[in-house]
Parts: structure tokens; sequence; C-alpha cells
């Protein structure tokens, strides 16, 4: 997935060769960090779990800029004084961002989990099977009475 969308980025914003290598790198590297962490915490959200979450989101997001500040000098051969003020400058992007994903890990991720997990007990709710099938078997019933119907 993490792939998947570093190449959809690239395709609609354009193939730079810093920012592949560092959404290969960094998208890679955050979904094993989550993934781990979901394991970790078997998929539950207590006050402790999420104040965690929101911390490693705003340390993945400075890792991203750090990330960043290393890669681009490289790859393009900035002197150190060139590659110290590049990775100066990047703090007026870090701090909004990293602010942005605190603000969105607080407030989205519990939405998020509960229309998950809604999703999830939808698929493998038992009752909403019966309804289901209850509703099937009407119309079967319904359409028994149509003239010219041989579906049996």
């Amino acid at each position: 997935m993490a792939n998947a969308f570093s190449i959809l980025r690239c395709l609609l914003f354009g193939f730079f060769p810093t920012v592949i290598i560092l959404y290969l790198v960094y998208y890679n590297l955050f979904v094993l960090v989550f993934a781990l962490l979901g394991k970790k915490f078997e998929r539950k959200l207590t006050l402790k779990i999420h104040i965690m979450l929101i911390v490693v989101a705003c340390l993945m997001t400075m890792l991203f800029t750090a990330l960043d500040n290393v890669i681009t000098p490289l790859y393009y051969g900035y002197t150190l004084e060139a590659a110290k003020a590049y990775a100066l400058m990047s703090l007026t992007a870090v701090v909004p961002q990293t602010i942005c994903a605190a603000v969105t890990v607080l407030l989205i991720l519990p939405v998020l989990l509960r229309i998950y997990r809604a999703m999830k007990l939808g698929k493998n709710n038992p009752r909403k099977k019966a309804v289901h099938d209850r509703e099937n078997e009407s119309e079967d019933d319904l359409n028994d009475d149509v003239p010219g119907n041989n579906n049996k």
C-alpha cells in the first residue's frame, strides 16, 4: 500500500528523484511502525495509547523532514553550508506539519476507528446476515408471483 501511495503521489505531482526516494523510504517505514503499534496494542484505543499514537505521529512527521534534509542535499550534491541552510528552512514546514499531525490524530483517529469497526462488525454480524437472508427470501417470494418467471 505504501508503494502504491508513493507512486500515485508521483503520478499526480510529478516524478522528482528525491521525492521518489523519500516517499519510498518514509511511507514503508511509516506503515511498518504503525502496523507494529497496532499489533502491540491489539488495535485497542485507550487514552494512554491515543496519546502515544499522537506522539509517534508527530515524531514520524519530523522524521519525514529529517530524511528529506539528508536525501535532497546528498542527491543534489549540496555543500555543507547549503545543506544546513536547507535544513534550517525546512523548520518553517515541519512545525505546522507536526501540529497538523497532532490535531489530525487527536480528532480523526477515533472517528476512523469507529467507522472501521462498524464496517467490520457489519460484515461479521450474524443478526445482519439473518436480516439479509430474510430480505432475499421475500424478494424471491415476490418473484414467484410474476407471470412468466421460471427461475425455479
